[in-house]
């Protein structure tokens, strides 16, 4: 008995919380022939909604030296239920810097977002288009975010491991 009151309660906060009262009527019991008629009230709720899939983590390499810039893209899925969106990303260590295994030692790069350069967290001005139909993008991309690490930061930098963690969020417009 407590399992399907549970169940029930499950079911009916949502369309509480989301500011629909369930009324729904019995008919009345009627004799020689009158209907019995009932009452349900039917209602869904659309949200506005995204996604990001198909994020992988990006290996620049193990170099000495650089002869030009670094880079490595990451072909991704945006899934907007409204189509459009707003991307900002940051980082765990802060202002798109990677650290070395030793604390003292940091790397700078900078990120884009398609063609567009990125301000660490800091909403991107243009509007984007995302997938309003599939969460999947139907197994393709079609957004992408490309890290730059340049010649001269790599070349100065100390001998180390460098790192970091990016955060990419997507909000509907």
């Amino acid at each position: 008995m407590f399992s399907r009151l549970l169940k029930a309660g499950a079911v009916t906060i949502p369309f509480i919380l989301a500011g629909h009262a369930l009324a729904a009527t019995d008919g009345a019991l009627k004799f020689d022939g009158e209907a019995s008629t009932g009452n349900s009230d039917v209602s869904i709720v659309k949200q506005i909604s995204v996604q990001i899939t198909n994020l992988d983590d990006l290996d620049l390499g193990t170099h000495a030296q650089l002869s030009a810039d670094q880079e490595a893209t990451d072909d991704v899925c945006v899934f907007a239920s409204n189509t459009t969106y707003f991307v900002t990303v940051s980082s765990a260590n802060g202002n798109f810097q990677m650290v070395g295994a030793d604390p003292a030692n940091t790397l700078d790069y900078s990120v884009r977002w398609g063609a567009t350069p990125l301000t660490y967290n800091t909403q991107i001005g243009v509007a984007q288009t995302g997938d309003p139909l599939d969460v999947t993008c139907g197994g393709s991309s079609n957004a992408s975010y490309t890290v730059t690490v340049a010649q001269a930061d790599f070349n100065a930098a100390t001998y180390d491991t460098y790192s970091d963690i990016l955060t990419v969020s997507i909000v509907p417009e």
